[in-house]
């Protein structure tokens, strides 16, 4: 698991609560060899330890409008970025404005070295303002947007104009479920068209907007987040251009599987469903040929009847 650090940043009203999350640190080889004895002054003025300096975030991440620190999807993506790259998450409200502000005070006094802004649902749309607000004073260069809130319930108001507007020098990865109610895929890359910056897009199967599987898989829900966290930090080490597509899919067995980047996007689920199609296909028509061939022999003349043209004709019995 990463370490952790909590800790509460001084704002007005009150202070942000935060966590960084960072990749686990290499545990030091412990001698066999017997430490020399000290006497009871010595142990009495020993200094305390040097506390162990906190690392800086790669990312600066923050929840949707109604979650928390603690919420399943915000602590799995972490926990799956941290396997790899330092994460900071804070706490905010639910006003958006507020969110934003909170965002540039984080960034103020943690984010010298953090290249990359985020946030899921909410939180999503407050990074990209941030970052847009402070572009060309600050080193972020990538945006992390999870399960972006592209429109409201209904697919009604679009939110585009805020992606449209980034500069293009900017780098973007969306991750999002393809039952995610506030992010119609279609409509995604409709935007992702538009936009004058590269986009990244990761397709979580069987994901809704708050990264909830159904049953059976529920369980697995926390795993799927996980990996997503991974990607993510894989894309801001290194990313390709020419590969911007990519899935997260529980395969036959029940095992999480990221299938990498790709040029173009192919449903998982869609293959799959091509298959069964196929499959059922090939057993309808030997189903229909079997039919077919059982009325031909229940349509043999019988009792003075003859089968012509499909017709039943009765025949004229001679006196």
């Amino acid at each position: 698991m990463p370490q952790k650090h909590h800790f509460d940043l001084p704002f007005s009203p009150k202070p942000i609560p935060c966590v960084l999350s960072a990749p686990t640190e290499t545990p030091s080889v412990t001698s066999n060899t017997p430490k020399p004895k000290q006497d009871v002054v010595a142990r009495s003025k020993k200094k305390a330890p040097t506390p162990t300096p906190k690392p800086s975030p790669t990312l600066i991440f923050t929840h949707g409008s109604s979650g928390t620190l603690f919420s399943p999807a915000i602590v799995d993506f972490a926990i799956g970025f941290a396997a790899h790259l330092p994460i900071l998450c804070f706490q905010g409200n639910m006003n958006l404005n507020s969110r934003i502000k909170m965002f540039d005070a984080v960034i103020s006094a943690h984010g010298h070295q953090c290249i990359c802004l985020g946030g899921r649902s909410m939180g999503a749309r407050a990074a990209i303002m941030s970052a847009a607000a402070q572009v060309s004073a600050m080193t972020t260069t990538h945006l992390a947007l999870v399960s972006y809130p592209l429109h409201t319930l209904g697919q009604g108001t679009i939110r585009d104009q805020i992606l449209i507007s980034l500069p293009p020098s900017m780098k973007v990865i969306f991750v999002s479920g393809d039952r995610d109610s506030m992010c119609d895929l279609e409509r995604l890359e409709e935007v992702r068209a538009k936009m004058a910056c590269k986009s990244w897009r990761v397709v979580i199967q069987g994901a809704d907007h708050g990264m909830k599987l159904r049953s059976p898989n529920a369980s697995k829900a926390d795993e799927v987040v996980q990996k997503s966290g991974e990607v993510v930090a894989a894309w801001i080490t290194e990313s390709d251009e020419g590969k911007r597509e990519g899935q997260i899919f529980l395969n036959g067995v029940g095992e999480v599987h990221w299938n990498g980047w790709c040029s173009e996007f192919s449903s998982q689920r869609d293959e799959d469903n091509d298959a069964d199609t196929k499959i059922v296909g090939e057993s309808s028509v030997k189903a229909n040929n079997r039919k077919a061939l059982k009325r031909r022999k229940s349509s043999k003349p019988d009792d003075g009847e003859t089968a012509a043209g499909g017709k039943i004709i009765k025949k004229r019995r001679k006196r």
